[in-house]
């Protein structure tokens, strides 16, 4: 059966090439959301590492108990595709599952502030929207409409990044729950100090010599050869033994270390890594609702267009590690 991708979520990318300078969101007295996002401008179609920084701020006289960062779809368009690549609270990393419908702040005092940062990989032909709101105890204490532009004159990067299946025509359910993968390299010019990162999701493994775990993170990390123009670099993601096993892996490459310069990013397809063990036993490979860490805009290529206020209703319970829900049999 065909892959149904379903684009619920991942409107949060929007964040993506939303804003490089700060804009301060419209909220309840008391409290304020900052937010900064980097690159401002997209080159269509290529993948693209956006960092956004959200600084939550209790400006009042209470405490504000359980803050939280949450972002929901508007009626502007999604991105074709996105993924949620780390996050971080005031510089230590977050934990990403695919469950995840926020970001915690935690507790902010009179005068606290605390700043979240997410970086996205997203992909879009268009302009796209979404918005990120503060919350605490369900109400919305501030909101930030955000925007990202995507432009013919956005530079794109000189570095050609790609996350293939190996071989590239392997079918979706990879036989023996793993699914080889190659990242390939183009640069022209030798790349001194490179590392890539690959991000998986919550119910695979790497297993191919040459790459570390991340900590707290579904990823793992391999310095790239400084010699030559063109690398293939082999990955080998497997089954961790959980429920309904899938991967949708997703690359970046940067210049030094994980803090470093990005030089590109890369999505990847997704591969089954096994079969659902419910009642009667096996079964078609069905993608939980849960969320794979990939995720696909609302018209990718003309693709399905999705409806704006059922998107707006359930996007937002759909934001963590790449948001999409997809059935495959």
């Amino acid at each position: 059966m065909r892959t149904l991708a379903v684009v619920l979520g991942l409107v949060l990318l929007a964040l993506a090439a939303g804003a490089s300078f700060v804009i301060r969101a419209a909220g309840a007295p008391g409290a304020s959301l900052e937010y900064r996002c980097d690159p401002a401008r997209l080159p269509p179609g290529v993948p693209t590492l956006v960092t956004c920084s959200f600084t939550a701020r209790n400006d009042g006289d209470a405490p504000i108990a359980g803050a939280s960062l949450f972002f929901s779809a508007t009626a502007e368009r999604l991105p074709d595709q996105y993924y949620f690549f780390r996050a971080r609270r005031d510089g230590a990393d977050l934990p990403l599952t695919s469950g995840q419908l926020d970001y915690p702040y935690g507790d902010l005092a009179p005068g606290a502030r605390s700043t979240i940062e997410v970086q996205v990989i997203i992909q879009s032909a268009e302009p796209y929207g979404a918005a990120a709101s503060l919350m605490a105890n369900g109400v919305e204490l501030a909101r930030a409409p955000l925007h990202g532009d995507v432009t013919t004159d956005a530079p794109a990067p000189d570095v050609k990044l790609r996350l293939l299946r190996d071989p590239a025509d392997a079918p979706f359910e990879a036989p023996g729950g793993v699914a080889r993968y190659v990242v390939e390299v183009d640069a022209p010019a030798p790349i001194a100090d490179g590392l890539l990162e690959v991000a998986y999701g919550p119910s695979a493994v790497a297993q191919a010599d040459g790459w570390t775990p991340a900590p707290l993170r579904d990823a793992a990390v391999r310095p790239l050869a400084p010699e030559g123009l063109h690398q293939d670099v082999p990955l080998v993601l497997a089954s961790d033994g959980d429920y309904c096993p899938s991967t949708w892996p997703a690359a970046v490459l940067r210049r030094h270390d994980t803090e470093g310069e990005v030089l590109a990013a890369a999505l990847g397809p997704g591969a089954a890594l096994g079969r659902c063990s419910g009642q009667g036993g096996g079964g078609d490979f069905v993608a939980p609702e849960a969320l794979p860490a990939a995720g696909t805009g609302g018209r990718a290529g003309g693709g399905h267009r999705v409806d704006v206020l059922w998107a707006a209703a359930v996007g937002a319970l759909l934001v963590a590690a790449g948001v999409s829900v997809r059935r495959v049999r």
